[in-house]
């Protein structure tokens, strides 16, 4: 971007010294793939936090109900060019005896391990990694993800042999992570691969049930014998962004927020948070968060110039021209994707509308819809009615009509508790 040239000296001086990088902890239900070289001769390892997200590889809106090894899912396609320090690594080891893969795990665990409670829906625990064995791969069940999650939170914990990632981008300081290649002992045989070697990069998510997982073939990666990390996703590099210097505006076609993708979005730009980075994007749409108002921009044309992996605050929303997994009004029902309440997160519920408290629009506040206790009031994220997307809407609620699919016989009035069901609650919450 013009913008990000012309600040290119400030923020050089601002990010010196400072990680791109830094992965979350697989309970926070926001973290990154991981890169673990070893030198299997003399025990060497070393750790890189990729960047590329969990929620970019598996978006929970493009989920497949009953996905086998899908290949519906674009994956990403990008090239990490080896650093410094991992150039340094493979220098000071016997080639032969370099080995590699990816792996990576979330889930909203809060500080709670992974289980049923927080991993079974599709969406709420993701993991994703490269293997050796094409073998069985479609065949996991629950509690191999939750082994898997569990697997990572450890080793990313306090103590644990992956930490130093939390706190920085890449590290030869950490030991091994021992049961990584077999993928925490679910993928029993699996080792790591040859440097030069394509592996088979594949996602997984619950799929409503303890049984079989949501699964995806999500394309290849190959880490190259200079240190060069390629991945090969099932579709094409996402369309660049445009960005207008004077206007200070980008136009998106597709950013992600949450579980909803918005279509068609054009912002303007407040000031440059990370400068672009790379040859190809890390991801295949862009993401924005609301707890930091940041975009983080895959590809973006500036002029003749395409700049990569940026990240950019937002001072203000323009337009959205569509949007696919928010909340739809049709007059009568709201229908609503995910709406916390209290410490519970329910899908798919169906309500009436009592009357609308206020309609602030602007970039979406939230990731997902927030109904309060208190005041009985819901704030919605974003919602699409005849045609037209609304975003940071807070209205009454009038009834509830059903609940993760379930119907509410009668319709109940909103409630003051985090009850928003009724004798078939247990089965039902997330």
């Amino acid at each position: 971007m013009n913008m990000i040239v012309k600040s290119a000296v400030a923020g050089a001086l601002a990010l010196a010294g400072s990680s791109a990088f830094a992965v979350g902890l697989p309970w926070s239900n926001s973290s990154d793939m991981i890169l673990l070289v070893e030198n299997t001769t003399t025990g060497a390892s070393y750790a890189l936090d990729t960047g590329i997200t969990l929620n970019a590889l598996l978006p929970t809106a493009s989920l497949v109900t009953g996905a086998k090894l899908s290949t519906a899912l674009a994956g990403v396609n990008t090239t990490i060019a080896e650093s410094s320090t991992l150039q340094s690594f493979l220098a000071s080891n016997p080639a032969g005896g370099d080995g590699w893969e990816l792996i990576g795990g979330q889930y909203n665990g809060g500080t709670s391990p992974a289980s049923v409670v927080n991993t079974r829906l599709p969406g709420q625990g993701k993991a994703a990694y490269s293997s050796t064995i094409t073998a069985n791969q479609g065949t996991h069940n629950l509690g191999n993800l939750n082994t898997i999650l569990n697997g990572l939170q450890t080793d990313l914990g306090v103590g644990g042999t992956l930490a130093a990632l939390t706190t920085a981008k890449e590290s030869t300081g950490t030991s091994f992570a021992p049961n990584a290649p077999t993928k925490y002992n679910t993928v029993p045989g699996d080792a790591l691969g040859a440097l030069g070697t394509a592996q088979t990069f594949y996602g997984f998510t619950g799929n409503s049930t303890t049984g079989a997982l949501e699964s995806y073939l999500l394309g290849s990666a190959t880490l190259g014998t200079n240190g060069q990390l390629t991945i090969t996703g099932n579709a094409a590099a996402p369309t660049p962004d445009s960005y207008n210097a004077q206007t200070l505006k980008v136009t998106c076609p597709s950013v992600l927020i949450g579980t909803a993708t918005y279509s068609n979005v054009v912002m303007t730009v407040g000031n440059i948070v990370t400068l672009p980075s790379g040859s190809s994007p890390n991801g295949p749409q862009d993401i924005y968060t609301p707890a930091t108002n940041d975009l983080n921009v895959q590809s973006v044309i500036v002029g003749a110039n395409t700049y990569y992996n940026a990240v950019v605050s937002i001072f203000a929303l323009d337009s959205i021209g569509s949007v696919t997994g928010a909340d739809t009004y049709d007059g009568t029902h709201l229908t609503i994707s995910s709406v916390q309440v209290g410490s519970t997160v329910y899908h798919n519920a169906v309500i009436t509308v009592a009357g609308i408290v206020s309609l602030e629009k602007g970039m979406p506040k939230a990731a997902l819809d927030v109904y309060d206790l208190t005041s009985r009031q819901l704030t919605i994220a974003a919602v699409e009615f005849n045609g037209t997307v609304y975003t940071n809407v807070v209205v009454k609620v009038g009834t509830i009509v059903s609940v993760n699919g379930a119907i509410v016989s009668p319709a109940t009035a909103a409630p003051a508790s985090d009850r928003w069901q009724g004798s078939d609650e247990a089965a039902q919450r997330t």
